[in-house]
């Protein structure tokens, strides 16, 4: 992906999604120039929350490509950053193309074939109990934090 996000930026992003997934995610730097930079979100362990599934004729397989759903919360993470503005910055990524704010970030396309229609959200283990047991768990934890 290519961004105008600083690398600051973008590590502050991590640091919010590895709490969801558990430490799982890892950014990879790369080409830099003046007025932006390249990026890949990756999964450190295939068998780990946040990991993509390829799905074809031969079967399904886990790989350590980052899922929609950790894609998203990385975007999230950006636009919601402290003196981040939406707008100021923007994100490109392949198909979907360059994303200016949040709602760009949660767009699901089909990236299967005719003959097997696959949604970026349908590739992975991620589901919505999943997700909104880690919300409840995570406003609870920020509730007690409040109540102290």
């Amino acid at each position: 992906m290519k961004t105008n996000f600083t690398r600051e930026q973008l590590e502050a992003a991590l640091a919010v999604v590895n709490v969801r997934y558990r430490g799982n995610v890892k950014l990879i730097h790369g080409t830099v120039s003046r007025s932006w930079r390249r990026f890949t979100l990756r999964v450190l362990s295939s068998k780990g929350p946040g990991a993509k599934i390829s799905m074809n004729s031969m079967g399904d397989r886990r790989s350590v490509a980052a899922c929609w759903h950790v894609h998203g919360d990385f975007f999230d993470a950006l636009w919601n950053l402290e003196g981040g503005s939406v707008g100021a910055y923007y994100v490109e990524a392949g198909r979907v193309g360059r994303m200016h704010g949040r709602g760009d970030n949660w767009q699901d396309i089909n990236i299967g074939c005719p003959a097997r229609p696959v949604k970026y959200s349908e590739s992975c283990e991620c589901t919505w109990q999943e997700r909104d047991a880690f919300l409840r768990e995570e406003t609870e934890r920020r509730l007690a934090q409040v109540d102290r």
